[in-house]
C-alpha cells in the first residue's frame, strides 16, 4: 500500500478552510510508470474539489506529466517542467521572455 503526504496551505484558524491541497512530488514522480497512481491522485483531487479547494502538484518535471495532471483535474503545477529555481532578476527576465 503506497504512503502519501498531503500538505495543506492557507489555514489561518481551525475554522477556516485551506485554499490548496499540495500533492507531494513523491506521488507525482511515479505517475508515468504506475497506473495505480492515477487512482490515488484522482481521489486526492476529487477530495479537494469536493471541499471547495484547489489541488496543486509539486515536483512536475515533464510535459507528459503536466498533461496527465490536467486530465486528472489538478488546478496548478510547479516544478522543473517550467524552470529550475531562480533569483528575482532571472525571474523578471524569464517572465518577460514568456510573455513575448
Amino acid at each position: 500500500m503506497p504512503t502519501f503526504l498531503l500538505t495543506v496551505f492557507g489555514v489561518s484558524t481551525l475554522t477556516s478552510l485551506a485554499r490548496f491541497v499540495q500533492i507531494d512530488r513523491a506521488l507525482i514522480s511515479p505517475l508515468s510508470s504506475n497506473p495505480e497512481q492515477f487512482k490515488l491522485i484522482k481521489t486526492i483531487v476529487d477530495m479537494a474539489h469536493g471541499l471547495g479547494i484547489e489541488a496543486l502538484a509539486e515536483g512536475v518535471e515533464t510535459e507528459d506529466t503536466i498533461n496527465k495532471l490536467r486530465m486528472l483535474g489538478v488546478n496548478y503545477v510547479q516544478g522543473y517542467a517550467f524552470s529550475k529555481p531562480m533569483n528575482i532578476v532571472d525571474l523578471q527576465g524569464f517572465l518577460v521572455r514568456k510573455s513575448a
